[in-house]
């Protein structure tokens, strides 16, 4: 098991060209697996973010994580893959515990993740609590719903919502300038940016305000 604390800044090796490939950043959870899916990886140039599969990490050290080929880090927000997976992704670091029975825990503060399957061992709370990974009742929006007592609950998994401001900032920069192919309308139809609109910031700071816009906007530029 390792601790996503100890992840967080390592760089990616690619061991056929013996270069670096990015640095961790944040860990993209599968929530209806409740399993680590992919890394988070920051570029070597400091602009723009990466992903790579949990299955394409063949170990992760002290100082490096590595990997087959540097070719397995995707561009996040130019692979309709990972673009799929960061919809109905979950971040975990951060988010806020409650306990089945309505009771707030606190808030996630590390975990531990088996680094070969992205399995989930352990939540560490920013009081000190623990609970292990199959406490987990579900996962979604900015909360992770725990049974501390692990009786049979019936185990509801919902679809998080893309969040963090890493990923927002990264979809401005990717389309920032650019002319929409099709017409966008947000799900609750209150949004909608016609075709041919050449993107600027005020446009995508409206648009981040409907959590399915952004998205919805990469797919169609």
């Amino acid at each position: 098991m390792k601790r996503a604390s100890e992840v967080l800044g390592l760089k990616v090796l690619g061991i056929r060209e013996g270069m670096e490939n990015g640095s961790a950043q944040d860990f993209m959870i599968d929530p209806q697996t409740r399993k680590v899916e992919y890394l988070v990886l920051k570029t070597n140039n400091g602009y723009g973010f990466n992903a790579l599969r949990i299955s394409d990490v063949m170990g992760i050290g002290a100082d490096y994580i590595m990997t087959q080929t540097v070719e397995n880090a995707k561009k996040m927000y130019e692979s309709t893959e990972v673009l799929e997976v960061i919809e109905r992704g979950f971040f975990m670091l951060g988010t806020t515990v409650l306990a089945s029975t309505g009771d707030m825990v606190g808030k996630v503060e590390d975990f531990s993740f088996e680094e070969k399957t992205g399995e989930i061992g352990t939540l560490y709370l920013d009081n000190q609590t623990e609970f292990e990974g199959s406490k987990i009742v579900t996962m979604a929006g900015k909360m992770v719903f725990v049974d501390p007592e692990g009786t049979n609950i019936l185990k509801v998994t919902q679809e998080a919502e893309p969040q963090g401001e890493a990923f927002q900032s990264e979809s401005f920069q990717y389309l920032m300038g650019k002319t929409v192919k099709e017409t966008v309308t947000s799900e609750d139809g209150s949004f909608r940016i016609e075709a041919d609109t050449v993107l600027g910031e005020e446009i995508l700071r409206q648009a981040a305000r409907h959590d399915d816009v952004l998205l919805a906007l990469t797919l169609n530029v």
